[in-house]
């Protein structure tokens, strides 16, 4: 069988960045350790299930040279709120392959004139929430009658469409790329945001639930209004974290989303317990039930050791969901989520005017030309 002339100094780059021991990769062959030492060389096949396992490109391995990737310029949040350095290669590649569909973007709209978007870096945590809160609600037209009759899965394509219309690219997917074996770790993150004035992104980990998720847009939101970029968990019940910005951020999503005065308001409505009225409220302004819970305990309407309580409940019941939780769904109707409905078109119209090759254009969404070609049928573009 044909060798593979790979180099050996990609390969253990390619092992690093994938956080892959030597040994697991011993399962492929016994000769693994020679092919890295470059003492030997596998086969084409053995050199495929190489590319295979540590999610890099097969030509890669032909380079003369490790490639040089884009710094991950975004300031990575855990659970606890606390710094952590080191991103999971899922993570990795899906920032990357967001600040590539970003630059594209960048410079998609500014050949055709675009301008600065002004609400971009337009705040700083100096400002009351208040004030950008309701900057923030004006800029994507959101109002609260908006949400009568929606369910919450309506209601987070309602939020992302007005999103778009603002001139904000919003990627929602599980996973990297179509890849489901390679599935987001809501634990990890929960979202993250690409500040730009022409160009800005938000990412939200579609592997979280659909109340997490409207609140996760909304808190990334407020980091481009920011100017701040992050990927973040942004936890409900821990506003004393030491980062201001994750704080203010939290404050600004929960009075975007569930509004002090018509709180207090639907809150005097009600009687029962804190779990009763959360969850009843958690249906009007469709967010978690912790979001109120929160709003509540700001607003000294319930004492901690409830809250505390309530939520610790609810993290044993969200650790049960998460495990039964299921994928699917059609993927021409789920491939406008994860690229953004705004950059699939834009890259289908680029592609059709032949100012954009179709392999490139299905590269940058990650799919096949024959699947651009067909939604790009479906949508009337061709």
């Amino acid at each position: 069988m044909s060798v593979a002339y790979i180099n050996s100094e990609v390969l253990t780059w390619a092992r690093e960045r994938a956080g892959v021991p030597p040994e697991d990769l011993m399962q492929i062959n016994r000769k693994y350790v020679d092919w890295e030492a470059g003492n030997s060389l596998p086969t084409f096949l053995q050199a495929q299930m190489l590319a295979k396992k540590l999610h890099v490109p097969f030509g890669f391995f032909y380079l003369s040279e490790p490639p040089k990737e884009k710094p991950l310029t975004v300031d990575l949040r855990t659970l606890s709120d606390s710094h952590r350095h080191k991103f999971s290669l899922e993570l990795r590649d899906v920032i990357a392959d967001a600040q590539r569909k970003q630059d594209w973007y960048r410079e998609f709209l500014l050949e055709g004139g675009a301008e600065s978007l002004e609400f971009v870096a337009k705040y700083s945590v100096a400002h009351s929430v208040e004030e950008v809160a309701n900057d923030l609600t004006e800029t994507i037209g959101l109002s609260l009658n908006d949400r009568t009759g929606f369910t919450k899965d309506n209601f987070l394509a309602y939020l992302t469409e007005h999103t778009e219309e603002a001139g904000i690219l919003v990627l929602r997917n599980g996973k990297v790329g179509a890849n489901t074996h390679r599935v987001l770790d809501v634990d990890e993150f929960r979202g993250f945001s690409l500040p730009d004035s022409i160009a800005p992104v938000v990412f939200v980990n579609t592997a979280d639930f659909m109340a997490a998720q409207i609140f996760t847009l909304i808190h990334e939101l407020v980091h481009l209004w920011l100017g701040a970029e992050g990927v973040s968990d942004q936890g409900i019940a821990t506003y004393n974290s030491h980062s201001k910005v994750e704080v203010f951020c939290n404050q600004v999503a929960v009075e975007v989303l569930v509004p002090k005065d018509a709180f207090l308001r639907e809150w005097k409505r009600l009687n029962g317990s804190l779990e009763e009225k959360s969850d009843r409220l958690s249906r009007i302004f469709k967010v978690r039930s912790i979001v109120i819970a929160r709003r509540a305990l700001d607003s000294r309407l319930v004492e901690r050791s409830s809250f505390f309580e309530y939520y610790n409940d609810l993290r044993v019941i969200w650790k049960n969901d998460r495990k039964s939780r299921s994928g699917g769904g059609n993927f021409h109707n789920s491939l406008p989520v994860a690229n953004s409905r705004t950059l699939t078109d834009a890259i289908c119209h680029a592609t059709y005017s032949g100012n954009l090759l179709m392999r490139d254009g299905a590269r940058l969404l990650g799919i096949k030309p024959a699947t651009l070609s067909k939604y790009a049928k479906k949508r009337g573009v061709m």
